[in-house]
């Protein structure tokens, strides 16, 4: 899904008119944190990023490789721990 072009233009176009500049984001099953970087291109000035899976420690690399100073705060393990 992270290579589906189609599916991300549109959740960046939602994204850009509902995350506000300043705003805290929290994406549920983050995995890769394709959601995560968009919600920063956004305006998003800090984004949870909640995964069981150990690939969410990427997002922080993800967004160094993208130039995103949105901060990225990463919790594994399930949410309802």
């Amino acid at each position: 899904m992270v290579f589906d072009h189609r599916r991300n233009s549109s959740y960046e176009l939602a994204m850009s008119q509902v995350v506000k500049p300043g705003a805290i984001v929290l994406d549920l099953g983050s995995g890769t944190g394709i959601l995560a970087l968009l919600a920063a291109r956004a305006g998003a000035k800090r984004v949870h990023c909640v995964d069981p899976e150990p690939v969410v420690h990427l997002v922080s690399k993800f967004a160094r490789d993208n130039n995103l100073s949105t901060e990225f705060v990463v919790h594994q393990g399930r949410i309802e721990e």
